[in-house]
């Protein structure tokens, strides 16, 4: 724990809740650990990214207000979102196959994985859809990218950098580095590659 930087944004966010501090030496057994204090104490125990059944309601929330938002500003043809664990990504393409007649295609830059690990678990998804909701699940078409520079997980370099100062300075949005600076250099890199792209 340090007194600056993300742990003192944790620090505040959580501070109305009990937390357990860990050495590094010790994070090979926070599962266990979390684990029993879970069945101890009757708490739902989500996997880091939220990757599990339980997690599936809360991603489809973004789906639902993606729709919601559709109704109230008109159609939109394609949506663009990045990907770590695939999860959420995941859960938009089940959600909004699901509930629209015309889904948007939905491009999915891969910040970490690859397509057929995306495709597995976007079939894992769906069994965890069906557990939860009895309602025929329909998926939205999706393309998946890689990242146009800095593809390995969690790699930056200086076009990354140069991205989200750019982005700061023009359109006052912070991007962060691991996920939508490289998500807006890919979908840049996309409009230069077709010519015509200008979807609504």
């Amino acid at each position: 724990y340090r007194e600056a930087g993300t742990d003192r944004l944790y620090e505040n966010a959580f501070a109305a809740f009990p937390r357990h501090w860990f050495n590094r030496e010790d994070w090979s057994t926070v599962g266990v650990r979390a684990g029993q204090q879970a069945r101890d104490t009757g708490a739902l125990l989500l996997p880091e990214g939220g990757a599990c059944q339980e997690g599936f309601g809360g991603a489809l929330s973004l789906a639902i207000d993606l729709v919601l938002q559709m109704e109230e500003l008109g159609a939109v043809h394609e949506i663009w979102i990045d990907s770590g664990s695939g999860f959420t990504a995941q859960v938009l393409i089940w959600g909004l196959g699901t509930l629209l007649r015309r889904p948007p295609l939905v491009h999915v830059v891969l910040c970490a994985g690859t397509p057929t690990q995306f495709k597995q678990g976007l079939e894992i998804r769906r069994a965890e859809a069906g557990a939860s909701l009895a309602v025929p699940w329909q998926a939205a078409p999706y393309q998946c990218h890689r990242p146009v520079t800095a593809a390995s997980y969690g790699s930056t370099n200086r076009s990354v950098w140069k991205a989200i100062a750019a982005y700061h300075q023009q359109h006052g949005l912070l991007l962060d580095p691991i996920y939508t600076a490289k998500l807006m250099l890919t979908l840049n890199a996309y409009r230069q590659d077709h010519k015509k792209y200008n979807p609504p």
